[in-house]
């Protein structure tokens, strides 16, 4: 795709060549790369992002603080890996999009596509422009939404109970898909959100998004060039949330595993663990919970073993005991049994016939089991004879 000037009233704006009929009047006759500079004559900006040819004067001088000039194409680092290149063309139609604008980072210098980093110009809540990398190494912003972390079967559920109970238009709600899939989304859009929902899939793919380090700041790159397109961090780490939920939470009871690891970097005030099996194959199952929850001192793996799990196992467990007592809140069926409209209980019993091969196994199954369990009870001491 060809890359123009456009000419607005003397003043020269690099924009993508997408709104042009003749083709011929395009040309490239090379040049520096650039960042907008937009006229300031009055005007409208058009519903679907782009500037028409009279540009609107309170827009174009908040456009005009992003206004650089570069010599090197390698001041563009985007994850699109598309340059401007200089083009002289004039056209009375041209518009400008605003995807295509370039934004400088304040604090690195960096720059990338507004469109590319999710940075909406038109959005007066803004706020001054952060390239992702920058932003996880600046004080996680602080968020009043609730990020909920689910299994990707059941994020439908999610969505049916938040606007079973709450109206649409009273609650912001934002499912995020990952860097991967759904592009860089800036984290004060997540922060403006009451709920952001995601799925442990996201969070694993997103692990590839972590501690990434821009070109020019990697010591360890050994690279000849550059690279030409850019990975932008994961947004979820840039925000401290203020309550992080995850649903079905046994998914993080493997600390090593890659959801878990990514729930424990997120930064939050509330953290809950939602599960109907906390314990699934020994105690020390919840010691992933403990982690993410942060329980200190028994997030800590040394003193979780002796303190908590040694104990456990050795036959002291009043001290364990109490302590989960302390972190758990157990919901039973009869505390909800009015909110979940269970349809009325009944019972039919059917009997079956086994054919003589189906007996024979039966039969030797259940004794199997019976003598099994009689030479347990024997050897454990609670059966005497």
């Amino acid at each position: 795709m060809a890359v123009d000037d456009v000419i607005i009233n003397e003043v020269t704006v690099r924009n993508e060549c997408s709104d042009f009929d003749d083709d011929d009047d395009r040309e490239d006759d090379g040049g520096d790369v650039g960042v907008v500079s937009i006229s300031s004559n009055k005007g409208n900006i058009s519903n679907n992002g782009r500037i028409d040819n009279d540009v609107n004067e309170s827009f174009t001088e908040e456009l005009l603080s992003f206004q650089q000039h570069f010599t090197s194409a390698e001041a563009i680092d985007c994850s699109c890996g598309k340059m401007f290149k200089q083009h002289k063309v004039g056209h009375k139609n041209a518009r400008l999009d605003l995807n295509k604008i370039i934004v400088s980072c304040e604090k690195c210098g960096s720059c990338q596509h507004a469109g590319c980093v999710g940075y909406d110009l038109t959005d007066e809540s803004r706020g001054s422009y952060l390239c992702p990398h920058c932003y996880v190494t600046e004080i996680p912003i602080p968020s009043g939404a609730t990020l909920i972390i689910t299994p990707n079967s059941i994020i439908h559920q999610w969505l049916d109970e938040v606007l079973k109970h709450v109206a649409d238009e009273a609650i912001k709600l934002f499912v995020y898909k990952g860097v991967q899939r759904q592009g860089y989304i800036q984290p004060r859009v997540l922060a403006r959100q009451d709920i952001v929902l995601t799925t442990y899939e996201t969070l694993r793919a997103e692990m590839k998004y972590v501690g990434l380090l821009h070109n020019k700041f990697d010591e360890n790159n050994k690279l000849r060039y550059n690279k030409k397109f850019i990975s932008f961090p994961t947004p979820l780490v840039a925000l401290e949330w203020w309550r992080v939920c995850l649903d079905e939470a046994q998914m993080v009871e493997k600390v090593s595993t890659k959801p878990a690891d990514m729930a424990c970097r997120l930064v939050s005030q509330i953290r809950w663990c939602i599960t109907g099996t906390p314990i699934q194959r020994s105690f020390d199952d919840l010691y992933g919970l403990l982690s993410f929850l942060r329980a200190c001192p028994y997030d800590d793996r040394t003193l979780w073993s002796k303190f908590m799990q040694g104990a456990y196992e050795g036959g002291l467990r009043e001290h364990p005991c109490w302590v989960i007592s302390r972190l758990l809140w157990r919901n039973c069926k009869r505390d909800v049994i009015d909110q979940i409209n269970l349809p009325p209980q009944s019972i039919k019993t059917h009997l079956l016939t086994f054919s003589p091969v189906e007996e024979h196994f039966y039969r030797r199954m259940y004794q199997k089991c019976s003598d099994e369990a009689l030479t347990d009870f024997i050897a454990s001491g609670l059966l005497h004879f």
